[in-house]
């Protein structure tokens, strides 16, 4: 039983430092973004800590859907700020 519980903590960690790597490299994200899910869905069975699940799978939007600034914004204005 030891043995298991040390694997499932290396385990653990290794799926961590991908999760980490894996969003920042723009042919990984999707299946980073798979492994991700199936391991907090895992969590959420397994530890239930309150909304740790569901918040961590909202965060993966902000590495699957693209991001493209406005074109007319003007830097060093805060967003929603109109230019004159």
């Amino acid at each position: 039983r030891p043995f298991f519980v040390a694997g499932l903590a290396i385990g653990t960690v290794a799926i961590e430092c991908w999760l980490a790597i894996g969003f920042w490299i723009p042919r990984c994200r999707w299946i980073t973004a798979c492994v991700g899910v199936a391991f907090h869905i895992g969590l959420m069975f397994t530890i239930q800590i309150f909304m740790l699940g569901w918040v961590s799978l909202f965060l993966y939007l902000a590495f699957l859907l693209p991001f493209t600034p406005s074109a007319s914004r003007h830097p060093g204005l805060p967003i929603g700020a109109q230019a004159t």
